[in-house]
């Protein structure tokens, strides 16, 4: 599942991560050439905080209550 995403700022962020780290899936972020994991507080904050991204959620769409919290940030 693939959705545009955009954290404008480090507490968007960090809630982000929380909530992926509680997903079961992978999941990565691709903003231009760059691929990152989503689950990685260092990753996101240096590389997607103010940028429109491109969210890529691999498996676990069973977890529906951890998934719904992620795509809540999606635009």
């Amino acid at each position: 599942m693939k959705r545009n995403i955009n954290l404008s700022t480090i507490e968007e962020a960090n809630r982000f991560v929380y909530a992926a780290n509680r997903f079961a899936g992978d999941i990565d972020i691709k903003i231009g050439r760059y691929t990152l994991d989503a689950k990685s507080l260092m990753g996101v904050l240096s590389m997607a905080v103010g940028r429109t991204g491109e969210l890529n959620i691999i498996g676990g769409e069973e977890d529906e209550s951890a998934l719904n919290e992620l795509l809540a940030f999606c635009n």
